[in-house]
């Protein structure tokens, strides 16, 4: 076996070493000797470089793995726990839609006996009451007669439809004022 040495152009010295053949040439690539062609074909080069040459090259010493592994370590359980925050706000926000809908639709039912009944103050009263709904919620309607509302001593009822989603114990109220005042 030969051995052959080489001078790339930034003076580092390669000993480059492989088997005797009759014809080889030697490729140089970014000044180093990469590959040997014997007879057309390529072969491995086993390229010996001091030390100091290969202190350049890229990668994590376990100093900055370990450093890594902290920031991670403590940003991870914050990230959870904003993410886990942001999941339960959305699913209060969704239930207390849910909620504001069904006391809607019984203050838009008592609006609608009002506006369809001459003599609706006579059995408004009768909408009093608590019914139980699906999905664990509870409505309850409170009607209260007033006297005296504001400076033209306006008389009326005042209703309240509150419900309530009992595994959460999240309560939407709506309240509005029924007069017998026509414009």
């Amino acid at each position: 076996m030969k051995e052959y040495t080489s001078t790339t152009k930034s003076a580092i010295h390669n000993q480059v070493s492989f088997p005797e053949t009759r014809s080889a040439s030697l490729r140089v690539s970014a000044n180093k000797a990469v590959f040997a062609f014997t007879n057309g074909n390529p072969h491995p080069l086993q390229i010996c470089l001091p030390n100091d040459a290969r202190a350049g090259q890229g990668g994590f010493s376990l100093l900055e793995l370990v450093i890594a592994i902290v920031i991670i370590g403590l940003a991870l359980p914050a990230l959870i726990y904003a993410f886990g925050n942001l999941t339960r706000i959305q699913a209060d926000n969704e239930i207390q839609f849910h909620l504001a809908a069904l006391s809607e639709a019984k203050m838009s039912e008592i609006t609608a006996f009002r506006n369809g009944n001459v003599n609706w103050y006579e059995s408004i009263a009768d909408f009093q009451g608590s019914e139980s709904l699906p999905e664990s919620k509870i409505r309850e309607t409170v009607v209260t007669r007033f006297n005296n509302w504001g400076t033209a001593n306006i008389s009326g009822f005042e209703v309240q439809v509150k419900t309530l989603d009992t595994r959460t114990n999240l309560i939407v109220t709506l309240k509005a004022r029924f007069t017998n005042y026509q414009k």
